[in-house]
């Protein structure tokens, strides 16, 4: 949970927001870095724990349709291909390349709260992405988070960013900095820009 310690020199997204307006739905998020592993952990409010709808259960289907959260990478930040990660509040992952079928290396524990909505930590191994340096390169990233009622209907899409995986921009821009041995989590401050 963001309560563990691991989580106090995370960098924090307090709210995403949807296309207009303030969220229903509040978030809080936390994104960190030890080495090429990328962490979020997210705790997502305002839905009923005893209804989110969450329909499917198996790996690589149509997961983005539920009440889910979303991470997107642009490695490099080139505009190009777009790699996008989607956990529902059960789990079921989904991962897409915008422009190959592809199967990443990350996992994802979902659970829901007692009392108000669900959890979520990932763990994304950016070393997936050969040929890309994690450290002082730009990444695009952004974080969306679909709310879809017991019907079945989208009740709130809010992000980061608006933008959507294809085509490839409009997304955050992250530098990951390097390690530093004072902080086991380091992420630059041009990812603390974006909250704020």
């Amino acid at each position: 949970t963001l309560a563990d310690p691991t989580w106090e020199d995370a960098v924090t997204v307090r709210e995403l927001k949807p296309a207009t307006g303030e969220a229903a739905f509040p978030s809080d998020i936390r994104l960190g870095r030890v080495g090429n592993m990328l962490y979020i952990g997210a705790r997502l409010k305002g839905e009923n724990p005893t209804t989110i709808p969450a329909t499917c259960r198996d790996f690589d289907t149509t997961v983005w349709k539920d009440s889910c959260l979303e991470l997107h990478l642009d490695p490099g930040d080139t505009n190009t291909t777009g790699y996008q990660f989607v956990v529902n509040s059960i789990g079921t992952r989904q991962d897409i390349c915008t422009s190959v079928s592809w199967n990443g290396k990350w996992s994802a524990v979902a659970t829901a709260d007692k009392a108000d909505g669900w959890s979520v930590e990932i763990a994304c191994d950016l070393s997936m992405f050969e040929g890309v340096t994690v450290t002082d390169v730009p990444w695009g990233l952004n974080l969306k988070r679909h709310v879809v009622d017991t019907e079945g209907r989208f009740a709130e899409v809010s992000g980061w960013s608006q933008a959507t995986p294809k085509p490839v921009n409009g997304f955050g821009t992250a530098l990951f900095a390097p390690m530093s041995a004072n902080s086991p989590m380091t992420v630059s401050a041009k990812l603390r820009e974006l909250d704020q």
